[in-house]
């Protein structure tokens, strides 16, 4: 495998890559803030970084042997809301005594409120706008 090949797939081409490393690297940053007792929010968190990774093979393909996985299926949409919601349910089950402990929190509501932009973004493209008319 030639190295042009690689770093064409990893390189940013778009906005929606650049959300998605966004995501990836705020959700190792929050991993590394989440107290030890608080293993559900770090599970969480590495399945939204988990499914950060496969959006970003998934887009860089073309043949995809799995319905639903183009850039207007179900399976995508779906990856897209649980990259939203995984890391807003993480920042709040995050439990600690002190303040140190919950510095994990605003992290993962920004992580959040990144991750909603981008979908409701891809799902606004998808769905061709609110106007537009397949008839």
């Amino acid at each position: 495998m030639d190295g042009s090949i690689v770093a064409e797939i990893l390189l940013p081409g778009n906005l929606a890559d650049i959300f998605i490393y966004l995501i990836f690297f705020l959700s190792l940053l929050m991993i590394a803030f989440i107290p030890e007792k608080s293993t559900t929010s770090q599970y969480m968190m590495f399945f939204v970084i988990f499914l950060a990774l496969m959006d970003k093979v998934r887009q860089a393909t073309d043949d995809i042997p799995i319905e639903g996985l183009d850039n207007d299926g179900f399976a995508t949409m779906m990856i897209h809301i649980l990259m939203f919601i995984f890391p807003l349910m993480a920042a709040g089950l995050i439990r600690g005594r002190g303040r140190n402990d919950k510095r994990g929190v605003p992290i993962g509501i920004l992580i959040g409120l990144i991750a909603g932009l981008y979908a409701a973004g891809t799902i606004f493209e998808a769905t061709r706008g609110i106007f537009y008319n397949p008839f």
